[in-house]
């Protein structure tokens, strides 16, 4: 009698392995593709990285889903306070000028960025209630290519405070998010005239801030989070 033959399993082991690395390289493009709100690293290059992190992940409070509390701002964030309150940064009134000047205007709303500066922002405009102006823009909002084109919109007003900054010796991304933390609390003019006041420690400066308030504690809390200190590095801004 022959002895029972011995199954083969490495041809079948080999195609198994094979099916699963190419499910996870799916899953992993998927995720790259659509899940963009999960994604904190979502810039081209370290400056654009620094940028989503600091807007995303420290001013907006992670669209409200931090461990530190807070309801956040999202991407897609669009409801009727002030004619019409848009994105992670909540451009509203007069602020969605500079959205308008970013974003293809004729392809959300067929008008040109002049044209929407001049009639549809400002607290007044109704836009919000115009069925042509909410379409466009939720069509906008809702298309994750569009989140660097609100990330470097928000960004403009926070470069005073970036500028000023390095004037004073701050170099490093977790110096710059605290410049642009505070001065999205307190204005770039506030910035300064309290970062002087602490001789231009950034250290002390986020101390100071973080105990003005809890919403300023969570910020601080997110400062740490996206930018620790134990891995600050120099940037070039």
């Amino acid at each position: 009698m022959e002895p029972p033959k011995k199954e083969n399993y490495t041809g079948l082991i080999i195609i198994y392995g094979l099916l699963g690395s190419v499910m996870v390289a799916l899953f992993l493009k998927y995720i790259t593709k659509n899940g963009n709100n999960t994604n904190p690293l979502k810039g081209k290059n370290e400056v654009d990285d620094f940028w989503y992190k600091t807007i995303y992940g420290v001013i907006a409070h992670e669209g409200g889903k931090s461990e530190f509390g807070g309801k956040g701002k999202k991407f897609t964030d669009l409801f009727g306070l002030d004619s019409g309150t848009v994105g992670i940064c909540h451009f509203a009134a007069s602020g969605l000028c500079s959205l308008y000047k970013n974003m293809d205007t004729q392809k959300y709303f067929n008008r040109s960025s002049s044209e929407m500066c001049d009639n549809w922002a400002n607290g007044n405009s109704g836009a919000y209630d115009q069925e042509w102006w909410r379409k466009g823009m939720e069509e906008f909002v809702n298309n994750p290519d569009n989140e660097m084109i609100q990330v470097n919109t928000c960004k403009k007003s926070r470069l005073s405070a970036i500028r000023r900054a390095k004037e004073n010796g701050w170099t490093t991304d977790r110096q710059f998010a605290i410049a642009a933390g505070v001065s999205n609390s307190y204005g770039n003019g506030g910035f300064g005239k309290n970062a002087k006041r602490l001789n231009w420690d950034a250290e002390k400066v986020l101390e100071w801030y973080g105990n003005e308030s809890a919403h300023q504690g969570r910020r601080k809390g997110l400062i740490n989070k996206w930018f620790p200190k134990s891995k600050e590095k120099t940037i070039n801004l």
